[in-house]
């Protein structure tokens, strides 16, 4: 679905990404994980066509989508759920959602997946109409995943799904993830927590200074030293 091909990006004089190549096979949770400053979110802003790339390609469904403005990207079945969330504040929760449907043509199919999101995060149906900027941290991340999956993607991404939630909640939104590929929605997932992610993916890459220098299956990374150390905190 998603091929990425000796990726190369440059940010004023400081080089990002080096190199980077994978490959997300449909229906699948691929995730990359690495340190803060490793190049995870530049990536992501690179596919979705918001930071452009000196060198390399990337392939969505076959197609080179180098040329490609943001918008087009999206309209193609690429949706972005960035890191912090950045909900609209001055938006209600229905406003907010109704910005991810931007592209959609159908007032009956949105009222229905309206409905879907108010029965699958009740919470967000109880604030429909309260301002995003209000809600909990986890509550904003249910809103914001949501107002991705508005835009009817085949590949979801997400940045650091669960940065600076409480754990109970970050156990909750990696739930609500999983039931979402279940549904047949393709995951790239960025993620600096490596314990929850290796749970539901189906395979990663760790990124470093803007190199992949470890790529396998999720039971392949767990058991690798370096990811029980730096990653997992398992002393060796």
């Amino acid at each position: 679905m998603l091929k990425v091909e000796n990726l190369v990006v440059e940010r004023g004089d400081a080089l990002v990404l080096n190199g980077i190549s994978l490959s997300i096979k449909e229906g699948e949770i691929v995730g990359v994980l690495g340190p803060n400053g490793a190049g995870k979110t530049t990536f992501l802003l690179t596919i979705s066509g918001l930071v452009k790339y000196k060198k390399g390609s990337i392939f969505f469904e076959d197609k080179n989508i180098k040329d490609l403005s943001p918008a087009s990207i999206v309209k193609l079945g690429i949706a972005h759920c960035p890191e912090g969330r950045n909900v609209f504040a001055d938006l209600t929760v229905k406003e907010n959602l109704e910005m991810g449907a931007y592209i959609r043509k159908s007032d009956v199919t949105l009222k229905r997946d309206m409905d879907n999101v108010f029965d699958r995060f009740p919470i967000l149906g109880k604030r429909q109409n309260q301002l995003a900027g209000t809600l909990s941290g986890g509550e904003q991340q249910m809103l914001a995943i949501s107002r991705a999956l508005l835009s009817e993607p085949k590949l979801l991404l997400l940045d650091e799904p669960s940065l600076g939630l409480a754990p109970i909640i970050i156990e909750e939104v990696f739930s609500i993830i999983k039931e979402i590929n279940n549904r047949g929605v393709t995951i790239l997932l960025i993620e600096q927590n490596a314990r929850v992610a290796l749970d539901i993916v189906n395979k990663s890459y760790v990124l470093e200074t803007g190199k992949i220098v470890i790529q396998g299956t999720s039971s392949d990374l767990k058991a690798d030293k370096k990811i029980q150390k730096v990653y997992l905190g398992i002393k060796i």
